[in-house]
């Protein structure tokens, strides 16, 4: 019996261990809490990690102390509930908080960092709260809850923030924007107004800050907008919205996205619009891109000299659309990632590739190609990766790539070759990696077969293939939140 008594006791033990280092023992908060002279973290599992391109709480200059208590707040948020000069970070999402009072903020004058996500606070009061002098960033995503059935939802009113460089609205089925950016939030560089139901007639009057940079308006219901407002912009992501067209200053279409006098752009993102135009003049203002994403558009052709003055353009891509011929590239000479990978190309002609000295990566996958012409890529010293897969090849021409590449991977998969000897690779002398699964070889492939260099790896089977770690074409230094994922191997542009 004492045998027994002792198994448990100690099987309890070894369980409660093994639960306590799982799910650390929560520390019981009483409110008002004063006196804080610790960090505090009760975030569980099941809490949503908010993803922050910016204003990172670890980010921040000069931070203290941080309080991550989800769950653990009052209801209705009073002056002093939480009274600390050396609290600089508060987390309180997914709080059922459903009032804010005026000042509740205030005995935190320190404080740089405030998430109040996934609560339940009415829409007229969401930014009324006395603002604050100190704070950084600010994350009101996913309200939404309690004004899901309203339809005319209008962010009206919001004290002064004058120090607030990143706020995020996201998801808060927002309509319109009826008070002056410029005046509450005069520091603001990042705005996050993703997943609303904005329309592009709020910027035709919405005033924004002299000081803002990024605007992400992803998801929303915006089928025109104007730059006016824009203009000192240098990122501006609206994909999956209603835009047809794209011009420079007048456009002929009436869903339409102008780009007069955005001289300061360096990123624009228009993925899974309904793009079907870009006028020719389109880029006369935005000089400076240095990334631009048309992706799940429906482009058909892009006219000689659309982009001839983009000099400055790293990143482009045109996936998922319906070009039947490739554009012209010649002059973006400073290009390192091109992706025309899933639109309806069916030949490569000679020179379609050419003088492209910094071109890294290049992706053609899910065309319906079925030629590559002699000479087609010429010129490309810094080629080191070349997506042909899922197309209708049955050889490649003699001579189709030069000797000056430095090619490594080529993925032809999924194509229609019947012999090894098809393929005219002798002259590419840095190829380390041939990805040929899913040809209908008539013979078998064996290393006796072809003649190419030692360290030459040649997949055959889906079996084989190497899983690779997802690579990225990086901005400058300023700009890296927004590294762009490169599209090789039939990834997508997500």
């Amino acid at each position: 019996m004492d045998s027994t008594k002792w198994t448990i006791i100690i099987l309890v033990l070894i369980l409660n261990k093994i639960y306590t280092l799982a799910y650390p023992p929560s520390e019981k908060i009483f409110f008002p809490l004063r006196y804080v002279d610790h960090s505090i973290n009760l975030k569980c599992c099941s809490t949503k990690k908010a993803l922050l391109p910016t204003g990172k709480c670890e980010d921040m200059r000069h931070r203290d102390l941080s309080l991550t208590i989800p769950g653990a707040p009052p209801t209705n948020l009073y002056p002093g509930f939480i009274d600390s000069y050396r609290v600089s970070c508060l987390t309180i999402s997914d709080s059922l908080i459903e009032h804010i009072a005026i000042g509740a903020f205030d005995s935190m004058p320190n404080l740089l960092f405030l998430d109040i996500s996934r609560n339940r606070i009415e829409f007229c009061d969401l930014l009324i709260f006395g603002g604050h002098n100190r704070l950084i960033t600010l994350i009101i995503d996913d309200n939404n809850k309690v004004q899901s059935d309203e339809t005319n939802l209008v962010l009206a009113r919001a004290d002064c923030f004058p120090r607030l460089e990143n706020l995020y609205l996201r998801n808060n089925l927002l309509q319109d924007i009826g008070l002056s950016l410029r005046r509450t939030f005069p520091s603001l560089t990042h705005l996050y107004l993703s997943d609303n139901r904005l329309r592009g007639q709020t910027f035709d009057y919405l005033e924004l800050p002299f000081t803002l940079t990024h605007l992400h308006l992803e998801r929303n219901w915006i089928h025109r907008l104007n730059s006016r407002q824009l203009i000192n912009l240098s990122s501006l992501f609206l994909d999956g919205n209603q835009i047809q067209s794209i011009c420079w200053w007048q456009c002929q279409n009436s869903s339409h996205l102008n780009l007069y006098g955005m001289s300061r752009l360096q990123f624009l993102s228009l993925a899974r619009n309904e793009i079907t135009h870009i006028e020719c003049d389109t880029f006369e203002d935005a000089r400076y891109l240095k990334s631009l994403n048309f992706a799940h558009n429906t482009i058909e052709v892009i006219l000689p000299g659309t982009l001839d003055g983009l000099q400055e353009l790293r990143d482009l891509s045109l996936s998922y659309n319906c070009l039947k011929t490739v554009p012209d590239f010649r002059h973006i000479k400073m290009l390192t990632s091109l992706s025309i990978d899933h639109n309806y190309l069916d030949t490569i002609l000679t020179g379609a590739f050419t003088d492209l000295y910094h071109l890294k990566w290049l992706s053609l996958g899910g065309n319906h190609i079925n030629s590559i012409n002699s000479d087609a890529f010429v010129n490309l010293p810094s080629l080191e990766e070349l997506d042909l897969s899922h197309n209708r090849l049955s050889y490649l021409a003699l001579g189709w790539i030069g000797r000056s590449t430095s090619l490594r991977h080529l993925d032809i998969r999924g194509n229609s070759f019947t012999n090894i000897d098809g393929l005219f690779l002798n002259n590419v002398a840095t190829l380390t990696h041939l990805y040929l699964q899913g040809n209908p070889f008539r013979e078998v492939v064996t290393p006796a077969r072809w003649q190419f260099a030692n360290n030459l790896s040649v997949y055959l089977e889906y079996g084989s293939s190497v899983h690779r770690k997802p690579c990225y074409v990086s901005c400058d230094q300023i700009y890296m939140e927004y590294s762009i994922p490169r599209l090789t191997f039939s990834d997508e542009w997500n």
